[in-house]
C-alpha cells in the first residue's frame, strides 16, 4: 500500500472498482495534519447528499464522499450488509492510497455502516461521528419509523415501475427531500431516485436494516474510539431542545455514552433531512465535525 503522505491527491470524480464492484467516489481537499474524514451516506442516499457538508471540511484536510454498491453512480450488487459495504469501503481506502487512520462519518443508516466498519477495522479509524443515527438496536427503532417502513417498502416499489417508464423524471414524490441541496448535488440525487436500479437498491438496503442492527449487536462496541453523536433538534412536527425529550434522542445520548471519549451534540433547528440537505443546517454540522476532528490533532 503507498504511503497516504507520499501518494498524489486522487482525482476528484472517479469509478473505482472496490471487491468486484465500481464505486462512484468524489474527493476534495488535500492530505495535511488533520485525518482525512469519510462521509458515509444515509439509507438509499448518495455521496452528493453532502455537498453542503463536505467542502467546509475539505478546506481543512482530505475529505471522500461515494456512492454504496447498487446506489447512485456505482456498480449494482445483490449483497447488502455491514460487512460487504464494509469490505467494498477498506479496499476503496487502499484504492486511494489512504495508510493512515479516518475519521468516519455516517449519516441515519450510514451511521450504522461507518461503526460498524471502525468496531472491525480499529486500526483505520482515528474517530468516530454518528449523525442523527439509525437505533443500533432493532428494539429501539421508534413508533414512527416502525409504522413508516412497511408503507415506504411497497412505496419504492411502485415508484420502481414507474421509473421504468421514465415519468419520475419529470415528476418525483420524493424531490423535496432534496430540493435544499446546490444545483450539481440536487440533479445527481434526483437522477439517482428516478433510477429503477437506485430504487431497487434503496428497497434491498431498507429490508437488510435488522440484519445490520444484528451484525452490529454480534461487535463489542468501540469503546475506546472517539465519538461524537450529533443529533437533530426537530422530530417530526414536534420541536424537541432537550436529550430526554424523544426517544431517538435519549438513544443518541446513551450511545455516545458508550464511548469513554463520547459526547451528544445537538443542532437546534434542524431535522433528520436538513442536517446535510439545508444549509445553514448543513453548515452547523460541519462545524460540529470540524471541532472534533480538531481535537484529534496530533
Amino acid at each position: 500500500m503507498p504511503s497516504d503522505r507520499q501518494s498524489a491527491v486522487p482525482p476528484p470524480e472517479s469509478l473505482v472498482h472496490c471487491d468486484g464492484v465500481p464505486l462512484h467516489v468524489h474527493v476534495e481537499g488535500t492530505r495535511g495534519a488533520l485525518p482525512p474524514i469519510v462521509l458515509e451516506a444515509g439509507g438509499g442516499a448518495i455521496g452528493a447528499w453532502w455537498a453542503w457538508v463536505q467542502p467546509p471540511l475539505a478546506a481543512r484536510t482530505l475529505t471522500i464522499r461515494y456512492d454504496r454498491a447498487g446506489l447512485g453512480a456505482s456498480g449494482a450488487t445483490d449483497t447488502v450488509s455491514a460487512a460487504a459495504v464494509g469490505a467494498r469501503l477498506d479496499a476503496l481506502l487502499d484504492a486511494l492510497g489512504i495508510d493512515r487512520p479516518c475519521v468516519f462519518v455516517g449519516h441515519s443508516l450510514g451511521a450504522l455502516y461507518a461503526l460498524h466498519y471502525a468496531a472491525t477495522h480499529p486500526k483505520r479509524a482515528a474517530g468516530l461521528v454518528l449523525v442523527d443515527p439509525t437505533p443500533l438496536d432493532a428494539h429501539l427503532l421508534d413508533r414512527a419509523n416502525r409504522r413508516l417502513l412497511p408503507v415506504l417498502i411497497p412505496l419504492l416499489q411502485v415508484l420502481r415501475g414507474l421509473a421504468r417508464t421514465g415519468l419520475l423524471r419529470r415528476f418525483h414524490p420524493f424531490a423535496a427531500l432534496v430540493a435544499g441541496l446546490p444545483d450539481e448535488a440536487r440533479r445527481e440525487a434526483l437522477a439517482a431516485i428516478a433510477d429503477p436500479r437506485h430504487l431497487a437498491g434503496f428497497i434491498r438496503e431498507l429490508r437488510a436494516i435488522p440484519a445490520i442492527q444484528a451484525e452490529l449487536a454480534a461487535l463489542p462496541f468501540p469503546a475506546q474510539l472517539p465519538l461524537r453523536v450529533i443529533s437533530a433538534s426537530q422530530r417530526g412536527r414536534r420541536r424537541a431542545p432537550a436529550a430526554d425529550a424523544h426517544p431517538s434522542l435519549r438513544h443518541h445520548r446513551e450511545t455516545a455514552a458508550r464511548a469513554a471519549n463520547g459526547r451528544q451534540v445537538v443542532i437546534d433547528a434542524a431535522t433528520h433531512g436538513t442536517l446535510l440537505t439545508g444549509r445553514e443546517a448543513a453548515t452547523a454540522l460541519a462545524g460540529q465535525i470540524l471541532a472534533f476532528v480538531d481535537t484529534l490533532a496530533p
